[in-house]
């Protein structure tokens, strides 16, 4: 996928969200080839205000935080592939523009996309 193919995409599931007015959890996975490899990675895209980012790996979860962003009061509520979801407001501390730039980075450079704080979540 190119870094066009991606950026349009992203631009696809935004206005699917704002017409429907839902907000999306969106899955990238790719077979690890190193260590560090996340097993999947998962974001939100269609809320205004916030979004989340998950990096999964070795059976942890770690949530992407923007330390200026505070906590929202409650969960985003999102769509996924199976109904609805929740991520609770620990897991959704980015602005959307923060989320897709991180997203991008993300698909760049194949690393956890740097300049933000990582925090581990709870197993379900």
């Amino acid at each position: 996928m190119t870094l066009d193919d991606l950026e349009s995409a992203l631009d696809r599931i935004a206005c699917e969200a704002l017409e429907r007015n839902l907000t999306f959890e969106v899955d990238l996975g790719s077979p690890p080839l190193a260590e560090d490899d996340p097993l999947l990675v998962q974001f939100t895209i269609g809320d205004v205000q916030r979004a989340g980012l998950l990096w999964h790996i070795d059976g942890r979860t770690f949530a992407a935080v923007d330390p200026t962003v505070p906590p929202a009061a409650g969960d985003l509520q999102c769509v996924r592939f199976d109904g609805p979801w929740s991520y609770e407001p620990c897991a959704s501390r980015l602005s959307p523009a923060t989320m897709r730039q991180a997203v991008i980075s993300y698909h760049l450079t194949d690393r956890r996309p740097e300049g933000l704080l990582w925090t581990e979540l709870e197993a379900d």
